[in-house]
């Protein structure tokens, strides 16, 4: 059985990679490959086949309020770091 943390890394990188879904290109003359995140509200969306429906929404609000408060820690951890560097 895969512990709490596993479980949680490997769920954000499983929500995350259908994110990507309709960003991914290939350029056939060049060989190139590029990728467009197409946000947290499209993995949700697609996460469990493009059925949107009340737990969907419900589950999309929740995801997108963990993102914006992990964007929010981050941007405060950034800041200090500026600030003890002066």
């Amino acid at each position: 059985m895969p512990s709490a943390s596993n479980s949680v890394f490997y769920g954000i990188r499983i929500l995350a990679a259908k994110g990507f879904k309709g960003g991914i290109d290939y350029d056939k003359k060049t060989g190139v490959r590029t990728f467009d995140f197409k946000g947290w509200e499209n993995a949700v969306l697609y996460y469990n086949g493009k059925k949107e429906n009340n737990h969907m929404v419900k589950y999309q609000k929740e995801v997108l309020r963990m993102w914006h408060t992990a964007e929010y820690a981050c941007e405060k951890v950034t800041n200090n770091r500026t600030e003890n560097e002066k």
